[in-house]
C-alpha cells in the first residue's frame, strides 16, 4: 500500500467523520425521526384513504401503526380509523397464516373489539401439542394469551426452550452456527416475554430469555462497531432494530453487561440509516428501538487521535453522550474504563459537561499502566436508578508524530550504494537542487524519530520524486528498514519506469513516512532534482485509464449435453458385454478359422469384409469408452451392424457352399 495514499485515506477519514459529526450537531438527530414519524402518519393516511382496503394491506397497516404507536407522536388520531377499517373486513380459512396474525395483531395493538374466528380457534388449540416451528409456535403463544383463547398454563411456553438450541433459529451454545436467524429470534423473544408476562413466577422462563439475549449481544458487538461498512444496511436495521429494540423491553436483560456493551454501537448504526428506511417494517423497528433506548446515553469518542509526546504527561479525551434523537444525556458520576484483552487496566474519573455544552472529557497518564501506542478499547461506566449503566466499548487510538531528523543522499551512476552519503538533508535547511538523468541511481539513507521517544518499526516509509505537473510521472520506491543500525535506506532507479516515467522536469524528492500509530503522515521535500532524459516522453499521457473500469467480461456457457437415464446406460452397456461374449463363443462352436478359407477368390472377399465389419464394431464400442456418448454409439453401430449382418451372411453361405463343394468331391 502506498504510504502517501495512506496517508491521506486516514487523513480524509478523520475530516469525513468530523464533518458528518458537525452537521449531526448542528441538525440533530432528532430532525430525522422527526422526518420519518411524518413519512409513518402520510403512509398510515394514504392506506387508511382507500376505500377498497383488503388484507393484503393489512400486514403493512400493522407494521405502520406499530411505528406510530412508537413514535413521538401527541394523541392516537388513527386507532378510531384502523378499527372502523378492519371491522370491515374477515378473516377465514383461506386466509393466509400470517395475514390473519398480523390482523389479530393489528386489532390488538389498536384495542378494537374484534372477535377471533373459529378456524383461528382451532388452529390456536392445535399448538397446545408439540409445535415443530418456531412461526407457528409464536402465533400460537401470542393469539393465545391475548385473545384468552389458552390461559396461562395452557400456553405452550415450555416449547420455547427446545428452539434455542436448533439449527436455524437461535441457537447460540454451539460454535458450529455463525449466523443467527434474526427473524425467528425477534418471534423467540417476543413469545418469551409474553409468557413471562403470563407467567412472572416462572424462572425458567426468565433465564432463558436472558440466554438469547447474551447471545445476541455477543453476535451484535463485533458486527457493529463497524456498521457503516454493513452493505443491506437497511436490511440489518430492520431485524437488528425488532431484535434489540424487543429484548430492551425487560428489565433484566437491559441489566445484563453483554447487552449494555452492546447498546450503542447498535444504536449509531441504526442512527446511520435512519433516514433511508422507507418500508413499513424498517420504519417499524426503527421507532421500536428508538423507544427502548430513548433514556440510555449514547457515546461517540470520535475518530481523532490522541497524540502522545511522552511518558509521564497528561491527556484529556473529549467525547460527546446523546440521546437517540440526539439530545443531551446525562451522565451521573461516570467513569473511563481502559481495557486491554477484555480486562480493565485504568480508570478514570468523567469531568460532566457544562449547561451550554455536551462534551464531556476524561484524562490520563501515559506512563506506566498506558505505555504503549495503539488501539485501546474505552467503556463508560456511569450511574442510572441508583444501579451500575455500561455503554458500548469504544476503541481510542493512541499516536504519536514521527520526525526525520537528518536525510543523507547522493546521486551516483551505480546501483550499489557507497559508503558515505555526502549529501545532508535537515527540516529546518534550505532544501537543495541537484541534477540527474536515466543512468542516475539516487541513494537515500534517513532515520526516524517520535515524539513518544519510543523507537518503532513503521510499516511505511519510502521516496517519491514527484513532477510538477505530472502525478503519474513517477511511483513511491519503498524503503528498506536495517534493524541492527536502526535506518531506512532507498535507491531511486531513473532508468527503471517502475519508478519513474521519461518526463524531464524540476523533481521535489520527498520522504513519506505513515503507520496506523502515527497521527498524521510524514511527507518531508528533502532534496529537488532537475531530471533531463536522452529520450524524453513527449505530451502528458495520463495513466488515469488505467484505472478505467474495464468492459465486463461476457462469456457465454454451453448449454449442458443431454445424458441418458443412468439405468438405459447400464442396461445397455450390460447388453454389449453380454452380447460380445456370446458372440466369440458362436465364433468358436462355427470353427472360424483363416486357414479352413476356400481358394476362390468370392469366398475369401466376402468373409474377408465379415471379419473388417466386426473389428469395426469393436472399434465403435472401443471409442464408446473413450470419446463418444452412447446416442453416437447406437447411431454407428444401427449401420455397422445391419452391414456387418449382410456381409456376415453372404460370407457364411459362400463358406458352407464351399465346403459342401470340397466335401462332394472328395466322396467322389
Amino acid at each position: 500500500i502506498n504510504a502517501e495514499y495512506m496517508g491521506i485515506y486516514i487523513s480524509m477519514r478523520a475530516i469525513f467523520l468530523v464533518c458528518v459529526l458537525a452537521v449531526v450537531a448542528s441538525v440533530g438527530f432528532a430532525n430525522v425521526f422527526i422526518q420519518q414519524g411524518t413519512n409513518v402518519e402520510n403512509q398510515l393516511e394514504k392506506i387508511l384513504k382507500n376505500a377498497a382496503l383488503n388484507l393484503d394491506d393489512i400486514r403493512d397497516l400493522y407494521s405502520l401503526y406499530e411505528a406510530y404507536r412508537y413514535s413521538q407522536h401527541v394523541g392516537d388520531k388513527f386507532q378510531a380509523k384502523i378499527c372502523n377499517s378492519i371491522q370491515k373486513l374477515s378473516v377465514g380459512s383461506s386466509t393466509e397464516r400470517e395475514t390473519a396474525y398480523a390482523f389479530y395483531s393489528l386489532a390488538h395493538s389498536a384495542g378494537c373489539n374484534v372477535q377471533i374466528d373459529k378456524d383461528t380457534q382451532e388452529y390456536i388449540r392445535s399448538g397446545k401439542e408439540k409445535v415443530d416451528n418456531i412461526e407457528k409456535l409464536t402465533r400460537v403463544i401470542n393469539l393465545g394469551l391475548r385473545y384468552k383463547v389458552l390461559s396461562a398454563t395452557e400456553a405452550p411456553c415450555d416449547q420455547l426452550g427446545d428452539f434455542i438450541e436448533k439449527d436455524g433459529t437461535t441457537r447460540y451454545q454451539r460454535k458450529k452456527q455463525e449466523r443467527i436467524n434474526y427473524e425467528n429470534t425477534i418471534l423467540l423473544v417476543e413469545s418469551l416475554q409474553l409468557c413471562i408476562e403470563a407467567r412472572p413466577n416462572s424462572k425458567d422462563l426468565s433465564s432463558k430469555l436472558k440466554e438469547v439475549a447474551n447471545g445476541v449481544a455477543s453476535n451484535l458487538s463485533p458486527v457493529f462497531y463497524n456498521a457503516l461498512a454493513v452493505t443491506d444496511g437497511e436490511s440489518h436495521a430492520r431485524t437488528t432494530g425488532l431484535l434489540v429494540g424487543q429484548l430492551l423491553r425487560s428489565k433484566e436483560v437491559l441489566e445484563l453487561e453483554s447487552v449494555q456493551t452492546s447498546i450503542s454501537a447498535v444504536a449509531r448504526f441504526i442512527r446511520s440509516v435512519a433516514g433511508s428506511l422507507t418500508e413499513a417494517d424498517q420504519l417499524r423497528a426503527l421507532f421500536v428501538f428508538a423507544k427502548s433506548i430513548e433514556q440510555l446515553p449514547i457515546i461517540n469518542l470520535g475518530d481523532a487521535p490522541v497524540l502522545i509526546k511522552g511518558k509521564g504527561q497528561s491527556y484529556t479525551v473529549p467525547f460527546r453522550a446523546e440521546t437517540i434523537y440526539g439530545q443531551k444525556a446525562n451522565l451521573d458520576k461516570a467513569r473511563a474504563q481502559f481495557l486491554v484483552n477484555g480486562k480493565s487496566v485504568l480508570e478514570r474519573d468523567v469531568q460532566a459537561a457544562s449547561s451550554g455544552d455536551n462534551t464531556h472529557k476524561f484524562d490520563f497518564e501515559y506512563g506506566s499502566k498506558i505505555n504503549a501506542l495503539g488501539l485501546y478499547e474505552v467503556r463508560i461506566i456511569y450511574r442510572k436508578d441508583n444501579a451500575n449503566g455500561i455503554t458500548s466499548d469504544h476503541l481510542l487510538r493512541l499516536a504519536t508524530k514521527a520526525v526525520a531528523p537528518t536525510v543523507h543522499y547522493e546521486v551516483t551512476n551505480s546501483k550499489a550504494a557507497p559508503s558515505r552519503l555526502t549529501h545532508e538533508a535537515k527540516q529546518d535547511k534550505t532544501v537543495e537542487t541537484g541534477s540527474a538523468n536515466q543512468n542516475s541511481f539516487i541513494h537515500v539513507e534517513f532515520s526516524l524519530q517520535f515524539d513518544n521517544n519510543q523507537p518503532f518499526q513503521v510499516s511505511q516509509a519510502g521516496v517519491k520524486l514527484v513532477h510538477p505537473k505530472l502525478s503519474y510521472a513517477s511511483n513511491w520506491v519503498p524503503a528498506h528498514f536495517d534493524k541492527e543500525n536502526f535506518k531506512y535506506t532507498a535507491t531511486v532507479d531513473l532508468g527503471n519506469p517502475d519508478h519513474i516515467l521519461a518526463y524531464n522536469g524540476l523533481y521535489e524528492a520527498k520522504l513519506i513516512v505513515g503507520d496506523e500509530n502515527l497521527g498524521e503522515v510524514l511527507s518531508w521535500t528533502f532534496a529537488r532534482f532537475n531530471v533531463t532524459f536522452r529520450r524524453p516522453a513527449q505530451g502528458e499521457t495520463p495513466r488515469d485509464t488505467d484505472y478505467k473500469t474495464l468492459p465486463e467480461i461476457a462469456h457465454s456457457y454451453p448449454p449442458p449435453r443431454k445424458s441418458p437415464f443412468y439405468i438405459l446406460v447400464l442396461a445397455i452397456n450390460g447388453g454389449i458385454v453380454v452380447s460380445l461374449l456370446g458372440f466369440i463363443v458362436l465364433l468358436q462352436r462355427l470353427g472360424v478359422n483363416t486357414n479352413r478359407l476356400p481358394e476362390d477368390f468370392g469366398t475369401k472377399l466376402w468373409c474377408g469384409l465379415f471379419v473388417l465389419m466386426i473389428l469395426v464394431n469393436l472399434i465403435v464400442l472401443v471409442l464408446f469408452w473413450v470419446k463418444i456418448n452412447i446416442f453416437q454409439t447406437i447411431y454407428a453401430l444401427a449401420v455397422t451392424m445391419f452391414v456387418a449382418k449382410i456381409v456376415g451372411n453372404k460370407g457364411l453361405s459362400q463358406l458352407v457352399r464351399s465346403e459342401r463343394e470340397a466335401q462332394k468331391k472328395k466322396t467322389e
